[in-house]
């Protein structure tokens, strides 16, 4: 499919989509820059703001709404006076591959 090529810009898909228009205008509704495709405005605003590094613009409604998708900095060893480190023989266990976050596990949006 013309779409899923490597080689497809961005262009290739506007012709396309004026294409689609022309020959189906129902579809006009469905693509335009309006249209109402989003099954929650407040949750994609605030999943745009902190894509974007703007949490200190979030509201406190939409801090909630992505407070299950917060993650959480691994722990990791401190080491004692004595140079051993603390919270055991071995001290802190790190995440494989030096992960220095740890997801909570909750499911995709999509899953809702």
């Amino acid at each position: 499919m013309k779409l899923q090529e490597d080689s497809t810009t961005l262009l290739d898909v506007r012709d396309i989509f004026v294409a689609l228009v022309e020959k189906h205008p129902v579809v006009d509704k469905y693509l335009a820059a309006d249209a109402a495709i989003v099954k929650d405005p407040d949750f994609e605003a605030a999943c745009v703001l902190a894509l974007a590094d703007k949490t200190e613009e979030l509201t406190e409604d939409q801090q909630l709404m992505l407070s299950p998708f917060e993650t959480v900095a691994a722990a990791t060893a401190t080491p004692s006076p004595g140079g051993r480190p603390q919270g055991g023989p071995v001290g802190e266990v790190e995440p494989a591959h030096g992960a220095e976050e740890v997801w909570r596990g909750t499911p995709h949006p999509s899953n809702f």
